[in-house]
């Protein structure tokens, strides 16, 4: 019943990179080396990586018939400002069987 789909990379902070990265290790140990290159001191990824990760997203957004947002309004940052700017309508949930939209 999923109506949309956002993602974004991982904020990787100093405090959460101190546990997440041995837990990596420990856990993931192929995948370790590479979250510490891309991460390399930094609390977020490089553009670079955002943006391969932006077009994969709207790929399988597209692939699974989900809503594929303009450029400068993805995820729910852009639904929020459309909303506030009163361009698009608040959804509410009708039933306790519904899934509740976070805004």
């Amino acid at each position: 019943g999923a109506r949309y789909v956002v993602g974004s990379a991982l904020r990787l902070g100093p405090a959460a990179r101190h546990r997440f990265l041995p837990f990596l290790t420990k856990e993931f140990p192929a995948l370790a080396e590479r979250y510490r290159r891309h991460y390399a001191g930094k609390d977020h990824v490089s553009p670079s990586y955002q943006a391969a990760l932006n077009r994969r997203l709207r790929l399988l957004k597209h692939t699974y018939g989900f809503p594929v947002e303009e450029a400068g309004t993805r995820g729910a940052g852009g639904r929020r400002r459309r909303q506030l700017e009163g361009r698009a309508p608040r959804r509410e949930a009708t039933s306790s069987g519904q899934q509740a939209v976070l805004l």
